[in-house]
């Protein structure tokens, strides 16, 4: 890219896009995640990240357990919120951050 292109862009054109974006709410504070190991019946913890979640507030759940990293699924998570429910979102039986063994398509 053109030097001076990116110049204008870094020193006139982005200011204003975080000055429009803070008088117009865009860029509201993204929720709070909690995170924490859940215990399941047999001892094992599942590494669980939980998003939305406010004291006091009853809002519906949407549970996704995923054997590809919880992390990876934050957007998914954020959209979730934005549309009035808790995201709840947990690494598989033996995936990334959980404990146990991760036995392809079966989950004990």
């Amino acid at each position: 890219m053109n030097s001076n292109f990116l110049t204008f862009m870094t020193s006139r054109i982005v200011p204003w896009l975080i000055f429009l974006g803070t008088v117009f709410g865009l860029n509201a504070a993204a929720p709070k995640k909690q995170t924490s190991q859940v215990s399941m019946r047999d001892g094992i913890h599942l590494a669980t990240d939980v998003y939305g979640a406010e004291s006091g507030v009853r809002k519906p759940v949407l549970l996704l357990r995923t054997p590809y990293d919880k992390n990876r699924s934050e957007a998914t998570a954020l959209r979730q919120v934005a549309a009035g429910y808790v995201a709840v979102i947990q690494d598989a039986r033996g995936a990334f951050a959980s404990e146990g063994h991760y036995i392809q398509s079966q989950q004990r």
